[in-house]
């Protein structure tokens, strides 16, 4: 089954990890969260072709939290961190890291232990959506809008914190639909 990178169908925001991340990279995050005990880690994905081919742990954390260095990836790659419990559901914590991610043009994902069950917060972006910043904005917002019910004020917030002109920019975009 091909995924629509830029899309996330409402069927793939809790589904197989295998739809959105490839087998060598799910083996080595399964082998990572194994070394540390089953406790949370912090992953950076590099997604190809829509698919995260490999992934580079930076830090583990606790059974409930890790931090979440999101300076450590770079504009079209996915930060992945598991839910030890196996419940994906993203905490406010979890979108207030996936709402900066996503204004850097970085996608965010959560996954269980075994990295069978993964929740797409932010789908990879595009190189297309990459070039033009209005969409990455644009996009980080209706993500975040669909992902939580009712908006939240600190999406908003990171916004205005990481470029005015975003919302300028964004604000141009929703204009024109």
């Amino acid at each position: 089954m091909k995924v629509r990178v830029g899309k996330i169908p409402k069927s793939h925001l809790d589904g197989p990890a295998d739809q959105w991340i490839d087998d060598h990279a799910r083996g080595m995050m399964v082998s990572e969260i194994g070394a540390v005990g089953g406790r949370e880690v912090f992953f950076v994905g590099k997604v190809f072709g829509g698919i995260v081919k490999a992934v580079e742990p930076h830090c583990s954390g606790t059974e409930h939290t890790v931090c979440a260095p999101i300076q450590k990836a770079f504009p079209g790659d996915v930060i992945i961190h598991n839910h030890p419990s196996g419940d994906v559901k993203p905490s406010e914590a979890d979108m207030k890291v996936s709402a900066d991610a996503a204004l850097r043009g970085i996608g965010s994902f959560i996954v269980n232990n075994d990295v069978t069950v993964a929740r797409v917060i932010v789908s990879p972006f595009t190189e297309r959506e990459l070039r033009d910043p209005g969409f990455v904005w644009a996009r980080c917002w209706d993500a975040m809008r669909k992902a939580v019910a009712g908006e939240r004020p600190v999406v908003r917030e990171l916004i205005d914190q990481f470029d005015p002109r975003l919302a300028v920019a964004a604000t141009v975009r929703w204009s024109k639909r």
